[in-house]
């Protein structure tokens, strides 16, 4: 009779441990959305813990597929196999659903229509480089020549405020999972800016000496005038202006000018003090002498300094 009473037991105590630690399915490992070119295969995968074993039924847009595994199979994929797809895991204490995974269907690799033109922007302007695709699904990224990594991760690539370093050869690849096709080169020349290295100051020199005033401009494409008083010397165009045998008074102000295509900057103006030679205004008159007697000869002169 204990022997009963003990076999009963163990059954009892055997029951209740799998009534305890027996689990529903949980879900481990999510399908994740994929996007595939027609004519590809993909699998969507699940991963369960619990009590096993596992019942599987897969679902695409609500009807069920697939076999008992927890893999699903997708051969020779069409446009008809685009959508959700999802998991139901079961046992015998449940079931649970998994998450949602897209599958993206690509029928052709993306086709370049038309990208941005060669430019030739001023220092400080924006560039804007774009591309125009015929694509269900792409990505961009645009590279310039000499960075081994891409720029720009993007249909539109756009440097508010350009620099001289922003010059150089660009172009962008397109992709999807169906292929790669990528822009030929975009040439952009950024023309730097002028501006001053070393400016002329205002001097003193005597009458009819002659004087040479110099700028000293960093930028592109460089070109040069000088005003006079405000209105422009004809003819003066080198960086340096030559005046030769200057007069006294000289009340001429000079302004010097740099500029080209993008910009014109102005230097500070420029006067001549012209310090006059001096001029005999009076000359001493002729005297004769008698003996020992002491002459003094006298003569006038006058200058501004």
């Amino acid at each position: 009779m204990k022997t009963i009473y003990y076999f009963l037991l163990l059954f009892v105590l055997s029951f209740a441990h799998t009534s305890i630690f027996a689990q529903a399915p949980e879900i481990v490992q999510q399908p994740e959305s994929e996007a595939k070119c027609v004519g590809e295969s993909t699998q969507f995968k699940v991963l369960a813990s619990g009590e096993e074993p596992f019942q599987y039924q897969w679902y695409f847009e609500g009807n069920a597929v697939g076999t008992n595994s927890s893999v699903l199979e997708i051969n020779d994929i069409s446009n008809a196999d685009n959508g959700f797809y999802y998991c139901e895991v079961s046992n015998a204490q449940g079931s649970v659903d998994s998450e949602m995974a897209m599958l993206v269907v690509v029928e052709n690799a993306p086709t370049i229509n038309s990208f941005s033109n060669d430019q030739t922007l001023c220092q400080g302007e924006q560039m804007q480089l774009d591309v125009d695709v015929t694509a269900e699904i792409a990505s961009y990224q645009w590279f310039k020549q000499g960075v081994e990594n891409y720029v720009h991760y993007g249909q539109t690539y756009t440097i508010a405020n350009t620099s001289i370093d922003d010059a150089g050869v660009y172009y962008c690849k397109v992709s999807n999972v169906c292929g790669l096709v990528s822009t030929d080169s975009i040439y952009v020349d950024i023309i730097s800016l002028p501006s001053f290295v070393s400016m002329p100051q205002s001097t003193t020199i005597c009458e009819g000496e002659d004087l040479t005033f110099t700028m000293e401009v960093s930028g592109d494409d460089i070109a040069y005038k000088w005003l006079a008083n405000g209105d422009e010397i004809v003819g003066e165009t080198a960086s340096s202006l030559v005046l030769e045998n200057i007069s006294y008074p000289h009340s001429i102000i000079y302004t010097p000018i740099a500029y080209n295509s993008c910009a014109q900057i102005q230097g500070l103006n420029l006067s001549v003090n012209v310090k006059s030679i001096p001029h005999i205004t009076g000359n001493p008159i002729s005297q004769s002498d008698c003996g020992e007697v002491e002459i003094t000869l006298y003569a006038t002169a006058t200058s501004n300094s």
